[in-house]
């Protein structure tokens, strides 16, 4: 989707290259009303592109939006963390239960159950509660050259008086819309200081090392058969959070 904005905007909504679409390099695109930009077709079409590339941890790390503060090494760890955390806990369901899980269903070296299923939903749940906490903070956190970029900034505007100048041919509906267009990286969108980067990058490194320290303890007592049932449950996890969890959260937030 391409936005042109001016004293005008205007809304394409198509493909501007050969390779793809229609193969079309050059649309007549007419001026767009503030009703339509406003429409709930028009804005749940907005947040849900949004949330797909911002709020899907999987999915970011490829298309992340190229405006947001939260990098591509901060999802990926994040992600890291979330594997990590998904081992641990379902070591402590094996760990409580010694029994062989009844009714198993083999396919190659994948073993599972209905206790199989249950056992790995509920640890990406519960490993999903912190990794939310630090996305949190990566997103909300103000980067380190803001103050500078501010200073500047308004050095700049006083100048060329840049704060006095208005448009006094456009109208107050494109005005309210500008002001109030989708804009999700404005500064009051950020209301935590940059030194909560390190708290956020402390959490993880320790949700790392402690979690990999005990699945170590952990996987010593496993035999073979418990092991192959442990495997299975992470990797149920892990695609119960790719297909389940993270579209659940788009869905909510769009």
């Amino acid at each position: 989707m391409l936005i042109l904005k001016c004293r005008y905007t205007f809304l394409c909504d198509k493909w501007l290259a050969v390779e793809q679409d229609d193969g079309m390099v050059e649309r007549i695109i007419p001026v767009t009303s503030h009703q339509a930009l406003t429409s709930y077709d028009q804005l749940i079409s907005e947040h849900a592109r949004f949330n797909a590339t911002e709020n899907h941890l999987w999915l970011s790390m490829v298309i992340r939006p190229q405006q947001s503060t939260f990098t591509r090494v901060q999802r990926l760890t994040c992600a890291y963390a979330l594997l990590f955390l998904t081992m641990i806990t379902s070591c402590m369901f094996f760990k409580s239960d010694e029994e062989v899980r009844p009714n198993q269903v083999s396919i190659g070296i994948i073993k599972f159950s209905l206790t199989t299923l249950y056992v790995s939903f509920i640890s990406i749940l519960i490993a999903t509660v912190p990794i939310f906490i630090v996305t949190f903070i990566f997103k909300k956190s103000r980067p380190k050259e803001t103050a500078t970029n501010q200073s500047m900034t308004k050095k700049t505007d006083d100048k060329i008086g840049f704060n006095d100048v208005k448009d006094e041919d456009t109208s107050e509906e494109e005005n309210d819309y500008s002001e109030d267009c989708v804009n999700f990286y404005k500064e009051e969108r950020l209301p935590l200081p940059h030194g909560m980067v390190y708290v956020g990058w402390t959490i993880l490194i320790l949700a790392i090392l402690s979690s990999a320290f005990f699945v170590i303890l952990y996987s010593m007592e496993f035999g073979k058969t418990k092991s192959e049932e442990w495997l299975s449950t992470f990797v149920f996890s892990f695609f119960e959070s790719l297909f389940v969890l993270d579209p659940i959260n788009v869905r909510m937030f769009s």
